[in-house]
Formats: C-alpha cells, structure tokens, sequence
C-alpha cells in the first residue's frame, strides 16, 4: 500500500540522493526524481542558474506522480537562490503539490532539535561556505566552526570516502556545538550517521536525512528510522 509519495528534484551528476532515500525511505513511501541541468562546476553563479529549470523539473514530477511532496534536492542552491524563490519556481510548475527545499529541511531539523550553536562541514569552496553562514545565522543558530573541501564537481564530492567524512565532522566539532551538519545532499554522509553520533555524543544531521524526514513529516508519515540518527527518531 502507498502511503506517500515523493518526488525529488536532483542535480545532474548528483548520484547520492537517490540512494539515500532508497535505503532510508520506510515502506509504502515511493519517490521519483527529475533533474535540472547545470554546469559541472559548483559555484555561485552555476547553483543560482538553476532557478531557471526549476519548475520544469517540478512539473515533470507533478505529471507522473503527483507526489504529495517535491523536495529541491541541492542544499547549496537553495540557498543561494532562497527557499522562498525556490518554492515558488516548484509551485508554479506543480501546482497541487507541497514544496520544499533542503534549506527548509534543515532550518526545520535544528529547530526540531533545539541546535543554537552549530559545528558545519562541508565539500564547497569558500565563497559557497560564508553564503551558507549567513543564511543559517538568519535563523538564530550561531556557527561555531566551519570547514570546507574547496571542491568544484559533484563527481569530486561523490568521491570523498566515508573515513574522510568521519574526519570531516571531527575536525569541525567543538564542545560548545550542539550538533553537527555535513552540508551536501551529494556527500555520502548519511551512510556514517550512527557511527559519527556514538563518537561525537551529539546529533548529526546530514542534507539528505534532513530532506527525507521534513518530506516525510509534511506527507503524514511519522515513522522513526533505525540507523538514521537521533532526528529520524523524531
């Protein structure tokens, strides 16, 4: 029986998310996923081009399966564009669905776990690192350390293996930090989840674990998550 469905908004060498929410996704939840076209190289101006394609993308979605949630599947995108714009873009290409981004699947899982102070890594080059910064300060939580890769592809940050992930978040924690976000729905950090929480003592939250569960809440689905953190279990 299919209890939601969700429809995914990928980049185009994006090969992460898929997998995630195929391993993730409880049963009964079914998801498809449409991409946008960009550039390979991941900077500011290539992330913000992809407004352009946003609602194409969405109503592709919206033409299949019309899924209760379409989820932008790029969390440096939309921020750079802004949720709000990104929303919009969806809305108008998939009129009868809830939209979504991971900007506001991340704002939403701080908040749910009452993250003030927060330790970031992630794969971008520092331009893209400050912009994210500034947005999540917009909401109140104060970045207490931050660490980027400086890398420039998705196929480059696919790569980052999962000891270089661990490495990642402890590099960037701090005593003071209430969780720890690994930035990228194309970083493969939520396969080190439960590993990088019995280590560092704290939540970890990833863009992909995040997505999945604000879709899955706004679609009525409750379910916990085993292996997938303590916001899964939320």
């Amino acid at each position: 029986m299919t209890r939601a469905r969700l429809g995914w908004v990928l980049l185009p060498d994006d090969q992460t998310t898929e997998g995630d929410v195929a391993r993730l996704a409880p049963s009964g939840v079914q998801s498809s996923f449409a991409r946008v076209a960009m550039d390979p190289d991941v900077n500011v101006d290539n992330l913000r081009g992809t407004r352009a394609h946003l609602a194409a993308a969405a109503a592709e979605l919206h033409a299949t399966d019309t899924p209760n949630v379409i989820c932008f599947a790029c969390t440096s995108a939309s921020i750079v564009i802004g949720p709000e714009v990104v929303a919009s873009e969806l809305q108008s290409g998939a009129p009868a669905c809830r939209v979504i981004s991971v900007a506001d699947a991340v704002v939403a899982a701080l908040a749910s776990l009452d993250v003030r102070r927060l330790a970031i890594g992630t794969p971008y080059v520092p331009e893209i690192d400050r912009i994210e910064a500034g947005f999540l300060a917009a909401f109140g939580v104060q970045v207490v350390a931050l660490r980027g890769l400086g890398l420039h592809t998705d196929p480059e940050i696919r790569a980052v293996t999962l000891d270089e992930i661990i490495a990642l978040a402890e590099s960037v924690d701090r005593p003071d930090a209430d969780a720890v976000f690994l930035s990228c729905t194309g970083l493969r950090a939520a396969e080190v989840i439960v590993e990088l929480e019995d280590r560092l003592g704290k939540p970890v939250i990833t863009s992909n674990q995040a997505a999945l569960w604000h879709a899955l809440r706004l679609a009525g689905c409750d379910d916990t998550i085993p292996g997938a953190g303590v916001l899964l279990q939320s």
